[in-house]
């Protein structure tokens, strides 16, 4: 179950940085999520014995990883900016900073 876990962070956070350059990207991703899903879901059902009971601890530390996709969105953007245009826009830069500011202020458990 974790390795389900760390496979479903892994595709959204590579969809999430590559977004800006690739922007059909979300279309694959959310087709590779599908399919995840339906391979496990046959897999669990036909193949695999009863998972162990994790408890709520991954769950939540999942949620909190999933809090830094718009913070990963921006720095991508960024990153992608500065190859591309050899600066960083200053709407990019300070959205980047806000959305971080948001973050603290709203996802504090």
């Amino acid at each position: 179950m974790a390795f389900n876990y760390g496979n479903t962070l892994k595709t959204i956070f590579l969809v999430t940085f590559y977004v800006l350059i690739i922007p059909h990207s979300v279309l694959l991703g959310i087709f590779s999520l599908i399919v995840q899903y339906w391979i496990n879901k046959i897999l669990l059902l036909r193949r695999h014995k009863r998972p162990p009971d994790l408890g709520d601890a991954l769950s939540h530390e999942l949620k909190n990883l999933l809090e830094w996709v718009p913070l990963l969105i921006i720095f991508g953007a960024m990153l992608f900016e500065k190859d591309l245009f050899n600066k960083v826009q200053d709407l990019t830069f300070w959205a980047f900073f806000l959305a971080l500011l948001l973050k603290e202020i709203f996802c504090r458990v």
